[in-house]
């Protein structure tokens, strides 16, 4: 084993040499690569974070829903709850206010364009989405049903011409109250809340080429149509059905994250008109997208913040600009490399591919970070470029390949999850620690033999030393002011368990490299002495975090992955403290036989399913 280590570190010491050799065809192919990579990301992305991207297209539950959407329409709908600020949606104002909101949104094609602005958080406004809704509810148009008599009469619940008198629509606001079928899905108990339901097509849109069967220039209606005249014993038409014909399926449009957007920024535009009447809490698929979307925009904003704390960092660690450069243009082309081969692809990535990216950073860094220390120690020790390079990577390069292999085999793992986006980050995942090592052997001294930092003096202090070296020559009161400074700013500006990590990380630190000689003088001294101890304090600290697995829950709601207070995770506790509730599961039904549901013992056995599931989880369900 020892001379396989050692072959391997003097095989990693002769890669610089070998890549130099053909510097210039590996330096082009490498670039004209990540222009194509480069290309892909730009055009071929596709991002999805709906639900339905969790799952294989190929699942019985993905199955299910397409065959849903083929027979009922789309799924998608937006749930947009309003608080009326005179406090009764039921007042003369608050019932003006919603009817001509949902003629807005019911004849989108009549809005006058220049009442909206032309963009809504730097998303330009298309009237054209409008043209996904397929429906549009609230108590302005809803109907119930009423017997007077024998017979039965459809009334509107708030007429469209509202009585002149106050106590007309009290007894308006009085009846839709007692209307069990509408309380709680267009308005609260209390009056205070109400609703109105956009249903879209999202998701149930057939592809661009799709051509229905029936559509076809071959296609002739059965003799069978052409007795219309004739009757049968029953008083119906003797129609001849082919049962074992085969349906044609339908492949559905997919939806990206920008498509729910551009939805709900113009849907956002005609509701915020009226909001001087309401508060609007928007909950479904379109609104949760528009929140992704700005939550990665923040994630990128963030993403160069990271960048250039690194870049000061590497400066600290290097004082070269070369030593900052490079690094970072072997992490960049990493990533691009993933990114860009998983579109390539023609894989769609979800909101997972951040997580991607700060892995990548984070292994690509450490690459690098071992390669430039050893080749500045090198340096130091008074090596020329070249040598220092080879010796550098005989060095680290066995210790690189050791992490890059027991990372990779680890992100690896998450590739037997059944959920699509868990699968393919554990795979981009893999590939990225793989393409951070590429990179690093051989990306890196080709850009250090291009433009590499000077020889530097032993004499000659690092910022960092210097800084630590001010550090030790202040006396314990100034250490202490400035440390109880630096924590209460961590607190003030940061959450409390992340202010209570970041000052635990920041001691230990300090303890470790304050002691480290210490520590590491004591620790083999106590383990030797005590190691029943020591075993039972591990089995004890491991015992406890196994209980505490057993205890975890997992909630798939998605507003409960974000801060508390945030406008989404109030939106949807808005509507499950006051309405029916932000979620809903449709039961499909399939008889496997025409006219299935007249017969009464079908009819029978659904209304028993919908009894037992009110009474089962009646804590759950609010209305069925």
């Amino acid at each position: 084993m020892e001379k396989l280590l050692i072959s391997l570190s003097d095989a990693f010491a002769t890669i610089p040499d070998r890549v130099l050799r053909f510097k210039s065809f590996v330096l082009s192919s490498l670039v004209i690569t990540t222009i194509v990579m480069s290309y892909g990301i730009y055009t071929r992305t596709e991002l999805d974070m709906t639900i339905d991207s969790f799952l294989d297209q190929s699942d019985p539950a993905i199955l299910a829903l397409n065959e849903y959407r083929r027979q009922f329409g789309s799924d998608d709908s937006v749930f947009l709850v309003y608080r009326a600020k005179d406090g009764d949606v039921f007042s003369r104002q608050s019932i003006t206010a919603i009817q001509q909101l949902t003629q807005d949104l019911r004849y989108g094609a009549n809005l006058n364009r220049n009442d909206y602005p032309e963009s809504i958080n730097g998303i330009d406004l298309d009237f054209e989405e409008l043209n996904r809704i397929r429906r549009v509810q609230s108590i302005a148009n809803v109907r119930y049903q009423e017997n007077v008599g024998d017979t039965l009469l459809s009334r509107r619940l708030v007429p469209s011409q509202l009585p002149d008198s106050d106590e007309e629509l009290a007894v308006i606001k009085a009846n839709a109250l007692q209307q069990e079928d509408y309380l709680l899905a267009f308005y609260s108990a209390d009056a205070r809340y109400g609703a109105v339901m956009i249903q879209t097509d999202f998701g149930a849109r057939p592809v661009d080429d799709y051509v229905s069967a029936v559509d076809a220039t071959d296609i002739a209606l059965d003799d069978s149509f052409g007795g219309f005249d004739a009757f049968n014993s029953d008083g119906g038409f003797d129609l001849d059905f082919d049962e074992s014909v085969e349906i044609q399926e339908v492949i559905f449009e997919p939806v990206d994250m920008l498509g729910y957007t551009s939805f709900h920024i113009v849907t956002k535009a005609l509701y915020e008109k009226y909001s001087e009447q309401f508060d609007f809490y928007p909950v479904g698929n379109p609104p949760l997208m528009e929140f992704m979307l700005n939550m990665l925009n923040q994630m990128m904003v963030l993403g160069v913040v990271m960048v250039l704390i690194f870049t000061m960092l590497l400066w600290i660690l290097f004082r070269s600009f070369s030593a900052v450069l490079w690094p970072m243009v072997t992490i960049a082309a990493s990533m691009i490399w993933t990114w860009g081969l998983t579109v390539w692809l023609g894989v769609t990535v979800s909101q997972m591919i951040s997580l991607t990216v700060l892995l990548v950073f984070a292994v690509g860094i450490a690459d690098c970070v071992h390669v430039m220390s050893a080749y500045f120690s090198f340096r130091r020790d008074g090596e020329d470029h070249y040598k220092a390079l080879s010796l550098s990577y005989g060095k680290t390069g066995l210790a690189i390949m050791v992490t890059t292999v027991t990372t990779m085999a680890g992100v690896l793992a998450l590739t037997t999850s059944d959920l699509l986006p868990i699968k393919v980050f554990g795979l981009m995942s893999a590939f990225g620690v793989v393409m951070a090592f590429f990179f690093t052997m051989v990306l890196l001294p080709i850009l250090l033999d291009l433009w590499h930092p000077g020889a530097s003096d032993k004499t000659d202090a690092s910022f960092a030393d210097r800084l630590g070296k001010r550090w030790q020559n202040l006396y314990i009161g100034k250490k202490a002011a400035i440390f109880i400074t630096y924590i209460a700013l961590v607190y003030l500006l940061l959450d409390f368990y992340v202010a209570t990590y970041i000052v635990v990380i920041t001691v230990l630190t300090y303890v470790v490299v304050n002691w480290q000689k210490q520590i590491l003088t004591y620790v083999p001294y106590i383990v030797a002495r005590h190691p029943y101890l020591i075993l039972m304090i591990f089995a004890s600290v491991f015992g406890i975090c196994a209980y505490g697995t057993s205890l975890v829950k997992i909630d798939s709601n998605m507003s409960e992955l974000t801060r508390e207070g945030s406008v989404l995770r109030t939106a949807y506790e808005i509507v499950d403290e006051n309405m029916a509730g932000a979620q809903s599961m449709v039961i499909m039904v399939d008889t496997n036989t025409t006219d299935g549901l007249l017969n009464p013992n079908v009819l029978q056995a659904i209304d028993q399913l919908q009894t037992r599931i009110e009474n089962r989880y009646s804590d759950q369900v609010s209305r069925t």
